[in-house]
C-alpha cells in the first residue's frame, strides 16, 4: 500500500506518496495533480523508492501566500528535498513538474543523479506557442491531450463527483497564478538552462497539442548532454498513452538496464 505522509516545509504540510526500494526517484507531477502519476508511481516502485508530491493548494491546504511563481516552488521543493534527506536521486517532471524541475536543476543540482523532463512546459519556441488550454472544457482538454481518441473516451467515461470537481476548479486556480503571464514559460529559465549539468532526458510525445515536439528539441538544444525520446502516436501523456515505451526511456534516463 502506498504511504500517505506529510512534511512541514517551510510552514506548509507537503503532503506525499512514497513507496518501493532502491535509489531515491521523485516524480513532479503536472497541473492535474499527483493521482494521475500513480499507476506509473506503482510500476516505477519495483525498480525505486517512488515519492511523488502533492504540489501546495493542489490538495486540502490552501496554497501559501508566498506561492506565486513556479521559481517559488522550485525553492520549495529544494527545501523539500533537504528535509526529506534526499541525496543522489533521480528527479522526473511531467507538464508543470517539468517546468519545476528544470527550474530546480538550474538552481542547485548536487543532489541529483539524474533529470527527466516529459513534455515539459518552461519555455518559449518562436513560432510554437502552447495552445490555451484555460480555454478548453474537459472534453476537449482529453481529446487534445491523446493521439488515440479512445483513451480521452475512456477518461470521460468516468465523469468526476462533486468532490473532484471542486478540487480541478481549486487546482485550476492555483495553476493560472503559477503561469498566466507570461504564459506557460520563464524567460529567465530559457537563459540559464546550459546550467544543467546532470545526466537528462528528454521525452515527448511526436503529436503533443499543448506543447509541440519543438518544445523537446528547443529543451535539447539548451541542456549540455541532454538526450531526446520522442515517442510517435503519442500525446501530452506518454506514460499512459505508449507506457511500455515511456518506461523504457525513462529507466534508461536513470541510469537502469529496461
Amino acid at each position: 500500500m502506498w504511504s500517505d505522509k506529510a512534511c512541514d516545509v517551510f510552514g506548509y504540510p507537503l503532503r506525499y506518496w512514497r513507496k518501493g526500494r532502491g535509489p531515491a526517484l521523485v516524480i513532479l507531477s503536472g497541473a492535474g495533480g499527483p493521482e494521475i502519476m500513480v499507476p506509473l508511481a506503482e510500476d516505477l516502485a519495483q525498480n525505486f523508492d517512488v515519492i511523488l508530491p502533492e504540489h501546495p493548494g493542489f490538495g486540502a491546504a490552501d496554497a501559501p501566500p508566498w506561492c506565486e511563481r513556479v521559481p517559488d516552488l522550485a525553492y520549495f521543493y529544494a527545501e523539500a528535498f533537504e528535509a526529506l534527506r534526499l541525496k543522489d536521486f533521480a528527479l522526473v517532471g511531467h507538464s508543470l513538474g517539468g517546468w519545476i524541475a528544470a527550474e530546480i536543476a538550474v538552481r542547485d543540482a548536487h543532489a541529483l543523479r539524474a533529470l527527466v523532463l516529459v513534455s515539459a512546459a518552461g519555455i518559449s519556441v518562436p513560432g510554437a506557442p502552447p495552445a490555451d488550454n484555460f480555454l478548453w472544457s474537459r472534453a476537449e482538454m482529453l481529446k487534445r491531450f491523446f493521439f488515440d481518441p479512445a483513451f480521452a473516451q475512456q477518461a470521460l467515461d468516468k465523469p468526476f463527483t462533486d468532490e473532484q470537481l471542486g478540487l480541478n476548479l481549486k487546482r485550476l486556480q492555483c495553476v493560472a497564478r503559477l503561469v498566466w503571464k507570461p504564459r506557460w514559460h520563464n524567460p529567465e529559465l530559457q537563459r540559464w538552462l546550459h546550467r544543467i549539468k546532470t545526466p537528462t532526458r528528454i521525452i515527448w510525445g511526436k503529436d503533443d497539442n499543448l506543447f509541440p515536439a519543438a518544445y523537446a528539441a528547443a529543451f535539447q538544444a539548451a541542456i549540455p548532454g541532454a538526450t531526446l525520446d520522442i515517442i510517435k502516436e503519442c500525446g501530452h501523456l506518454p506514460f499512459i498513452e505508449q507506457p511500455d515505451a515511456f518506461k523504457r526511456s525513462l529507466l534508461s534516463g536513470c541510469g537502469v538496464k529496461p
